[in-house]
């Protein structure tokens, strides 16, 4: 809600700005162009803030969030995945090997009688590309969100530096 002594002063269209800038960086689309939908009615310059919203929000929809914990429960299940999901698909094929490779050398060992090899090389390899997978996967998910979110609001950014631009020639 907007408090009374806000709604006539001039600071009003830069707070609604930066919490159009803040849903988007929360990953709140909706919210972020109902935001820009009520400037776009408080302001002088209305085909601004519809071209914003169209081009932004209606024509080409902003990328889905990738759910961190789903990258972490993909990657436990298959490892490999979480990556792939995260967009990292080069990255989740290479996981994927390094983990088959592990339990491939902890599985031949263990078959020619090397068990001492196959535990300390096998498995610990293997819980350790296990592990550091499910947490990388983890991780990508959190980098790509906020990758996504900083080109949108960057996109935003550069409607109003285009715009400033022609009032200062």
């Amino acid at each position: 809600m907007v408090q009374p002594y806000i709604i006539n002063s001039s600071i009003l269209p830069d707070l609604l700005l930066l919490k159009t800038l803040s849903h988007n960086q929360l990953f709140q689309h909706e919210k972020a162009k109902k935001t820009l939908q009520t400037l776009e009615q408080q302001t002088n310059n209305e085909a601004l803030y519809k071209q914003i919203v169209n081009d932004l929000y209606i024509n080409n929809k902003p990328k889905k969030f990738k759910d961190p914990d789903i990258a972490h429960k993909l990657a436990m299940f298959i490892p490999g995945s979480g990556h792939i999901y995260s967009g990292a698909i080069g990255e989740g094929i290479i996981n994927f090997l390094l983990n088959a490779s592990a339990l491939g050398f902890g599985a031949w060992h263990t078959y020619t009688g090397y068990y001492f090899t196959a535990y300390v090389v096998g498995v610990t390899s293997l819980e350790r590309f296990y592990t550091g997978g499910k947490r990388r996967a983890e991780n990508l998910a959190e980098w790509k969100n906020t990758e996504n979110a900083n080109k949108l609001n960057l996109q935003i950014l550069s409607y109003f530096e285009s715009e400033i631009s022609k009032y200062q020639q």
